[in-house]
């Protein structure tokens, strides 16, 4: 892509993200803050957006530059919630985003395929090369790959490689994949209960 402005120079939808990246703090199911705790892990939707906007390059008008920060970020609208406070039951106003694909569960939208058209035309048909060399949780080369681009992670702390296998390749090579439990496991109480809590099964033991 020839050296001209990128989004990210001109203009980031700061507060869809920062919103977005809050509501990722309680671990939805699937998430990839599940497999290890990392305590510098990224929030996915910052990662996202941050790669979009350096990615592309700015419209150079500022209405379009609107609407595609927009397309990225959605719209702030407020939410009203009940909650109960000293007994007493109260309307709490916060802030939410409608649209754009950085909230959680939107990784499958529609307009990801949007981008990553846009992404690769911005390189003249092919997919740009990420590097992350301090790659830690994964949470930045996992949005590149979402992206459509071509991403090397690197770690050298071995903890943080482990992580980035299961973040980045394994999931490629085993999706699908099911293999019986060995046969002493079956006979851990407290696994049995942990493992069918988790695929689902409550109160099964």
């Amino acid at each position: 892509m020839p050296d001209k402005p990128r989004l990210i120079e001109r203009g980031f939808p700061l507060k869809q993200a920062s919103l977005d990246s809050s509501a990722e703090k309680y671990g939805p199911k699937g998430h990839i803050s599940g497999f290890h705790l990392w305590p510098a892990r990224r929030p996915l939707a910052a990662c996202r957006a941050a790669l979009i906007a350096t990615l592309l390059p700015d419209p150079g008008d500022a209405e379009e530059r609107r609407r595609l920060i927009e397309r990225i970020g959605g719209r702030v609208v407020p939410k009203i919630e009940k909650k109960k406070v000293n007994g007493k039951l109260v309307e709490i106003e916060r802030e939410e985003t409608i649209g754009g694909i950085l909230h959680w569960g939107r990784e499958s939208d529609p307009d990801m395929q949007f981008f990553r058209d846009e992404i690769r035309k911005a390189y003249g048909g092919h997919a740009p090369r990420v590097l992350d060399p301090f790659a830690g949780g994964g949470a930045i080369p996992l949005e590149a790959m979402r992206l459509g681009c071509e991403v090397t992670a690197i770690d050298i702390n071995p903890v943080a490689w482990f992580v980035l296998k299961c973040t980045l390749e394994y999931p490629q090579k085993l999706a699908g994949q099911k293999h019986p439990l060995p046969e002493f496991v079956l006979h851990d109480r407290d696994f049995m209960e942990s493992f069918l809590k988790a695929q689902g099964f409550k109160g099964a033991t």
